[in-house]
């Protein structure tokens, strides 16, 4: 925060001179230790970083010391009407922006013993009555409403984080709420391609694989389902050996020999004896 101080001896248009000055500077600008152009002035003092695109620039504080003949008050008034262009914020929601402008406050030598910088001392141009110095360099107002803003949208998202947890679905067999995975999961799945159990959560769906894998095994292993030699045909050996004997019936003529690989043997086809028919070792 920059000073100012006069003794009502100089004409109000001398004063807001001034202030021309302080905004030529701050708009100065100049490279960083970055390599970035920045204001001049932020790389030599410290500021807060500007909050919902609200960067001002430094303050001024204007102290008139009742010495001359000219009233501190009208001083006051003349000054800010002349300086409007540097200080005039922008009406948001409520509350003024003061993007780009320069914050001046005024006070009287005389309040500042009475009321000290916590005090209702300090009037900020363009605003309605004194104000603390933190206020009036600042932008109460706004910090308020954002505030607000922030409490209204804390508020939303318990009200929805509520309602979406009331709906979030149970586990069918151990009533367990879903987590946010298996709940994405039993949505986003289709369950007619292969996957199952939508009503369960996830281990309660691997205990229901284990046993509808452990049922299917036993189905697969009981007797008559298919094995060589059940009740579901004559086996695989049976089978292959009745068709070698059938193509060699078909091949050869009645009395001739043919090799059996199945048999490691010879075979003796026709002739309308018993070792005709199921073979004969020569």
């Amino acid at each position: 925060m920059f000073i100012e101080a006069d003794n009502c001896t100089e004409d109000a248009s001398v004063i807001a001179l001034k202030f021309d000055k302080y905004m030529r500077h701050f708009h100065r600008k100049t490279k960083d230790t970055d390599g970035q152009d920045k204001p001049m002035w932020r790389t030599r003092w410290s500021a807060p970083d500007p909050q919902w695109g609200d960067a001002t620039h430094p303050p001024v504080l204007l102290v008139f010391n009742q010495v001359g003949k000219r009233p501190a008050l009208k001083q006051m008034e003349k000054v800010a009407a002349l300086t409007r262009e540097h200080w005039q914020g922008q009406a948001a929601d409520g509350f003024h922006l003061y993007q780009g402008k320069m914050p001046i406050v005024a006070t009287t030598l005389e309040l500042l013993p009475e009321h000290g910088p916590a005090g209702p001392a300090f009037w900020r141009f363009g605003r309605e009555g004194r104000q603390n110095l933190w206020d009036a360099i600042g932008n109460p107002r706004r910090d308020a409403a954002l505030a607000r803003r922030a409490e209204e949208a804390r508020r939303r998202l318990a009200q929805e984080a509520a309602e979406r947890e009331a709906q979030r679905p149970v586990c069918a067999d151990c009533g367990q709420k879903f987590t946010d995975d298996r709940w994405k999961a039993s949505i986003a799945v289709d369950w007619g391609r292969g996957n199952s159990h939508p009503h369960l959560c996830d281990d309660c769906k691997i205990r229901a694989l284990e046993a509808e894998r452990q049922t299917e095994q036993g189905r697969t292993r009981a007797p008559g389902a298919g094995a060589p030699g059940g009740r579901g045909g004559a086996g695989l050996e049976g089978r292959r050996l009745a068709r070698t004997l059938a193509q060699l019936t078909r091949a050869r003529p009645p009395g001739s020999a043919r090799a059996c690989p199945l048999l490691g043997q010879a075979l003796v086809v026709g002739g309308g004896c018993e070792a005709g028919r199921h073979g004969q070792r020569r």
